[in-house]
C-alpha cells in the first residue's frame, strides 16, 4: 500500500488518504506524499458518506483519536503475558509518556475546520481530601468562521503527591463534546 501511495504522489500530489483500521498503524513513512490524512477507525456503514461530507466540508470533523498513532512499530508497546504494575509500564498513551517517546498523533488529538479558544480556567479547590469533589470549569469560544464541535479533555495528574503509589504520568479523566 505504501508503495502504491508512492507511486501515486509522483503523479498526483494532492492526495488525500483515508486511513481504516482497527487499531493505531504507522503511516509516518508516507505522510510527506499525501495532503491530508484521515484516521477512521471504526467508522461504521455510513462511512462512505460520512468521510465524503468531512472532505467536501459538509460536516466539520471534532472527532479526538481513541489511540496514539506511532511514528514506527518500534514505538509499540512489547507484547508480554505479565500485567502486573501496568499503572508503572503504562499501556497506550500511557506507554508513550512513561517513557518519553513522542508519537507521531497523540492519543486525544484531532483537527478541526475551525480553531476554539479555552479561557477561564479554574478549579474549585486547589487541595482536596479523599472524597471530595473537584469541579474544573472553563469558557470556550469558537474563534473561526466556520461552526463546528470541540471535545474538551480534562487529564489528571497526581505528580509528585503520592510518591508511593504507582500512578500514571497522566490519566484522561473526562471528555465532553461541545
Amino acid at each position: 500500500q505504501m508503495e502504491l501511495i508512492h507511486a501515486i504522489s509522483k503523479v498526483n500530489p494532492n492526495i488525500i488518504l483515508v486511513v481504516i483500521s482497527g487499531g493505531p498503524c504507522s503511516v509516518s513513512p508516507i505522510l510527506k506524499e499525501v495532503k491530508a490524512l484521515i484516521y477512521a477507525f471504526y467508522p461504521g456503514q455510513e462511512a462512505g458518506r460520512a468521510i465524503v461530507d468531512v472532505l467536501f466540508g459538509k460536516y466539520n470533523p471534532s472527532g479526538k483519536l481513541p489511540a496514539t498513532i506511532p511514528k514506527n512499530d518500534a514505538q509499540i508497546l512489547p507484547i508480554s503475558p505479565d500485567f502486573r504494575n501496568m499503572a508503572i509500564k503504562g499501556v497506550g498513551y500511557r506507554w508513550f509518556d512513561q517513557n518519553q517517546i513522542e508519537p507521531e498523533f497523540a492519543f486525544g488529538s484531532g483537527l478541526s475546520y475551525t480553531q476554539f479558544e479555552y479561557s477561564n480556567i479554574s478549579v474549585n479547590s486547589r487541595s482536596a481530601k479523599l472524597g471530595d469533589q473537584i469541579i474544573v470549569s472553563f469558557n470556550l469560544k469558537n474563534t473561526g468562521n466556520i461552526k463546528g464541535e470541540e471535545v474538551a479533555q480534562l487529564y489528571l495528574s497526581t505528580g509528585k503527591l503520592v510518591s508511593n503509589i504507582p500512578m500514571p504520568i497522566k490519566q484522561l479523566k473526562g471528555f465532553h463534546k461541545v
